[in-house]
């Protein structure tokens, strides 16, 4: 059989960031308005209770060439309904969790967009997908990821939570030596840096939801 969808002939978010970081920084209102798609899409997954699990540049779609105002959010093989998160927890306990995780569903999704719980095989919830939808934005942004290796972000994690048990806050910053990244990071508005950093929070309960993600001013702001 076929499956047949939508033709989307804008490409994709990765030929987005490729091509900025050849040719130079994406204009922040271009970004916003991506993203902004993004969330409305997201909005719909998470109002039927999935985890999409697998956002990343490869799977955000442009329908018209020119324009990333109209985007498709792909690939929902990986999504999970929290029902069934809660009942493989409530099956085979934590432990059991962790393989299932690590054993299925972090062999597909891309580790540079999974949010630190999700790598450390921790039980997680929608707000999983706004680390991912962060890791795109600082993708787009200044063309890095948030960690380098799946044990920076479990070591970040597990300094976050005890950060935070010492009531500190823990922000994502860009590392000193990624060769020009600073540079791009400081050229950013204090609405962008202030959206990525929230999607990136450590520990989880610390993100914010989508819906308030869009009414975020780097999202409902017109940027000049």
């Amino acid at each position: 059989f076929f499956i047949a969808s939508e033709l989307c002939e804008g490409g994709t978010a990765l030929d987005v960031a490729q091509a900025s970081e050849r040719e130079g920084p994406l204009p922040e209102q271009k970004i916003s308005e991506c993203i902004r798609s993004v969330l409305l899409c997201l909005q719909r997954v998470h109002l039927r209770g999935y985890i999409h699990r697998d956002i990343k540049a490869e799977n955000i779609a442009f329908k018209v060439k020119g324009s990333l105002r109209d985007t498709r959010l792909l690939d929902l093989g990986l999504s999970l309904h929290t029902d069934i998160q809660a009942a493989t927890l409530e099956t085979v306990g934590t432990d059991g969790y962790r393989q299932f995780e690590l054993g299925f569903s972090l062999r597909l999704q891309c580790l540079r967009y999974a949010a630190p719980e999700v790598v450390a095989g921790k039980p997680y919830a929608l707000n999983a997908d706004v680390f991912s939808v962060g890791a795109l934005t600082l993708l787009l942004c200044c063309q890095i990821f948030p960690f380098s290796s799946g044990e920076e972000a479990v070591s970040s994690l597990a300094a976050a939570e005890e950060g935070l048990r010492l009531g500190n806050l823990w922000q994502w910053e860009p590392p000193a030596e990624e060769d020009g990244a600073q540079k791009k990071w400081s050229a950013l508005s204090a609405h962008c840096k202030d959206f990525v950093q929230r999607c990136l929070a450590l520990p989880p309960s610390q993100r914010p939801g989508v819906d308030d993600l869009i009414v975020h001013p780097f999202i409902s702001s017109k940027i000049p």
